[in-house]
């Protein structure tokens, strides 16, 4: 498994172009969240205001995506070095084709994703409310504790012990779920870029995937995890001085799509794994079979 993560610091060293379009989508959508939202009046404003975002968002996954997983195809090509500054630059072209090819796959997904992420979060809930409890405070109580730390304070100090255990228990409820529904959606939108177009059926693949190799995938999905967490509390911790917050920055956006890069580079290396080896053990198969019809023959033709 180390040498996936070895690969994928190779390959996005070599293409650090894909840090481009990440950058420019992030900066996009900031400017236009900053500006759009003041211009919000009716149902209908909000509405084209909703819609854009979406497509923008759709825009960018299908195109940065198959940009990945290109890359990825290009280490596996034997270029001459002088030539691969180049290739990696016309990773660039392929983004329109990326939009082009998979919008439709990735707008049914993003849909689907929320339909499911609502439905588990009512299901949640309701399951909560019932072994749980309710808390005897309300939402906006809890989000203007999260503002600051003094809020914070005074938010638990005003509570019981009974409602503390209810709090712990609520968190500990939402972390486990969140984990295991980001577990198994980890590998969705690799199997729709791996000629699965189908959103749902990209699913049952990556379901079957992940089962398949089960504690291997729980291990990597662990792994990056830990590496993403290291990093975004680095980044937290550093807003306190600009120089730091600057470095940390940047850093994030390299491990960010550093992480991307290793999870599609580790779907497709052990999904081509398990296509080799089911394709060895069909020919095995047909070879066991064949040699026992000629052994049948043989024994006919002896009697």
């Amino acid at each position: 498994m180390i040498k996936y993560f070895k690969k994928a610091f190779q390959i996005t060293n070599e293409n650090l172009v894909l840090t481009v379009p990440f950058i420019l989508f992030l900066l996009t959508i900031l400017i236009y969240v900053g500006l759009a939202h003041t211009l919000i009046r009716s149902f209908a404003t909000l509405l084209i205001y909703l819609v854009t975002i979406f497509a923008m968002i759709v825009a960018f996954l299908a195109g940065w995506l198959y940009m990945v997983q290109q890359a990825i195809e290009l280490d596996k090509i034997d270029i001459p070095i002088e030539d691969k500054s180049k290739a990696s630059m016309d990773l660039l072209k392929v983004f329109p084709s990326g939009v082009g090819e998979y919008f439709l796959s990735f707008a049914g997904g993003i849909i689907f994703y929320v339909f499911l992420a609502l439905i588990i979060t009512f299901v949640v809930y309701a399951a909560g409310v019932h072994f749980i409890g309710k808390m005897n405070f309300s939402l906006s109580d809890y989000s203007t504790a999260l503002k600051n730390t003094q809020n914070m304070k005074v938010f638990l100090h005003s509570m019981s012990r009974a409602d503390m255990i209810k709090l712990n228990c609520w968190h500990v409820l939402v972390f486990a779920v969140s984990t295991v529904f980001s577990f198994l959606t980890t590998f969705w939108t690799c199997a729709v870029i791996n000629k699965n177009k189908n959103p749902f059926y990209a699913l049952w693949v990556s379901q079957k995937f992940i089962f398949k190799n089960f504690l291997n995938v729980v291990i990597f999905y662990i792994l990056i995890n830990s590496i993403y967490f290291v990093v975004s509390t680095a980044n937290s911790i550093s807003a306190i001085n600009p120089i730091l917050s600057f470095v940390a920055t940047i850093a994030y956006f390299y491990v960010f799509v550093y992480l991307v890069v290793l999870v599609y580079l580790y779907y497709d290396c052990e999904k081509s794994k398990s296509i080799i080896t089911q394709q060895e053990q069909e020919i095995e198969q047909k070879l066991k079979t064949e040699n026992n019809s000629d052994s049948g023959s043989d024994s006919i033709g002896q009697d």
